[in-house]
């Protein structure tokens, strides 16, 4: 037998040479190797006098996934760890069993922080995760001008049905003096999904929207699609196995009214297969 991972026919040799053992053997082994994935930079906001206006706790989910197979939906132990900068109060947590569900408690005292995710499962420790605790503060109000110039947050939800639902708090800003215009923006957000029967694709869509009138919403722009979507494949004998999806969602929203509070979020729904939660991971971003 030789060192290091085992080939097919060391394998065989193990479990008798049942091509179901041998895959249900080899899925086994994958967990070996597994990394844990999230939000790489969390942004803290603050208003002009330095006063922390995200409300707190500001959340972020991670996954800890295996090298060949979906995430852990169960006996991972989370820890967080601060590697520099300081808080106002208490420090980071996280927890959680399948999913890590870090937050934020406090603000940072300085201009950012960084700090580790970490996971144990079965007593096995996986390298850990480091995230950035960026402080971004808003422009000074000038006399007749300034504004909140950006909002932003890494804390995605969930979501599980065909009908659209926040799946972001409201992002705030404050259009400057002459600006009548915001740019909205997600990048890339994974969607990934647990791996369960039945197989199949699961198709998203997710839009912005703007506070129009009071707990009235409005779409900007048009929807956006995900692609490729998260699914799951069959791989025979009761094993399945996921693979994420991708989504992005950047808009303009223009004709509002200069130096004038506004109010955003992003939606999201599943629009076509098989209907099952999805875990969102990325930034959505507000800028005047």
């Amino acid at each position: 037998m030789t060192a290091g991972r085992l080939n097919r026919s060391e394998l065989s040799r193990i479990v008798g040479g049942d091509p179901r053992a041998i895959r249900e053997f080899e899925r086994v082994l994958s967990n070996v190797q597994a990394n844990i994935n999230g939000a790489s930079s969390i942004t803290l906001n603050y208003s002009s006098a330095g006063v922390l206006t995200s409300p707190l706790p500001v959340t972020s989910s991670f996954t800890l996934n295996p090298e060949n197979g979906s995430a852990f939906t169960s006996g991972v132990s989370w820890g967080v760890t601060v590697l520099s900068g300081s808080f106002t109060g208490p420090e980071p947590t996280i927890g959680g069993t399948g999913t890590g569900i870090l937050q934020i408690n406090s603000g940072i005292a300085g201009a950012s922080a960084l700090i580790a995710v970490t996971a144990t499962v079965n007593g096995v420790g996986y390298p850990p995760f480091s995230v950035s605790l960026v402080r971004s503060t808003a422009t000074p109000d000038t006399p007749g001008g300034g504004g909140t110039a950006s909002d932003s947050t890494s804390a995605i939800l969930t979501f599980n049905t065909g009908t659209f639902a926040a799946i972001t708090r409201e992002l705030s800003i404050t259009l400057p003096a002459g600006v009548t215009t915001a740019t909205l923006t997600t990048g890339s957000i994974f969607l990934e999904v647990e791996s369960d029967a039945p197989a199949g694709g699961t198709a998203c869509q997710v839009k912005w929207q703007r506070e129009t009138a009071p707990s009235v919403w409005s779409d900007v722009g048009a929807v956006a699609g995900s692609f490729p979507s998260p699914f799951v494949l069959d791989e025979g004998g009761g094993i399945y196995a996921a693979g994420s999806g991708e989504v992005m969602c950047n808009r303009t929203e223009t004709g509002m009214v200069a130096a004038s509070p506004q109010k955003f979020r992003l939606v999201a729904r599943v629009s076509s297969g098989n209907v099952r939660t999805v875990f969102p991971f990325g930034t959505a971003s507000v800028t005047s």
